[in-house]
């Protein structure tokens, strides 16, 4: 990175050049450092094998400058490092926890909902005011159910239409 000239000022580097410089340089050492010590670490957990580690460094430093003026800076780097059997995570070991089950049976049963919803919205379409030969809309309707069925009272209603199983009627008690 050399200096610029600035014809203007007889040849001489403007000083924000000077200072972009600097910057720079500064910046190039920065994510050099990180680097380095990016690689240190992931050198030192490979060698113990001892699972997750965590590595910060935080730095701070203020800078006058002789025509006035001052820079504040403050840096925070963090770098974890997942390590195992030969340095690879062990996904092994996160299977066999307790709340695994629950996490996935939750899963599953929540698929079914919403698969169940899809289909007897497919079904029930016809049912509903929405037309009939747009299929694009038709899928975007029945994919999308339970994020337009919470925000929208309109699909909500058509929603109820569309899945109410067929020869099935409602009737309102009128003493009620």
């Amino acid at each position: 990175f050399g200096e610029r000239a600035s014809p203007v000022y007889g040849g001489e580097p403007l000083i924000s050049d000077r200072i972009f410089d600097r910057v720079e340089a500064e910046m190039r050492d920065s994510f050099e450092r990180m680097e380095r010590m990016s690689r240190e670490a992931e050198e030192r957990a490979s060698r113990t094998g001892a699972g997750p580690q965590t590595y910060r460094k935080e730095s701070s430093s203020e800078e006058s400058f002789a025509g006035g003026g001052y820079r504040r800076t403050y840096s925070s780097e963090s770098v974890t490092v997942w390590t195992g059997n030969g340095g690879a995570y062990n996904a092994s070991a996160s299977s066999q926890m307790p709340g695994n089950f629950f996490g996935t049976a939750a899963f599953l049963a929540l698929a079914v909902v919403y698969a169940r919803g899809c289909r007897q919205f497919w079904d029930g379409y016809s049912r509903t005011v929405y037309k009939e030969d747009e299929a694009s809309q038709k899928a975007v309707l029945t994919l999308g159910w339970p994020v337009l069925r919470a925000l929208s009272s309109t699909y909500r209603a058509e929603f109820d239409k569309a899945t109410k199983t067929k020869g099935t009627t409602t009737t309102e008690d009128p003493n009620q």
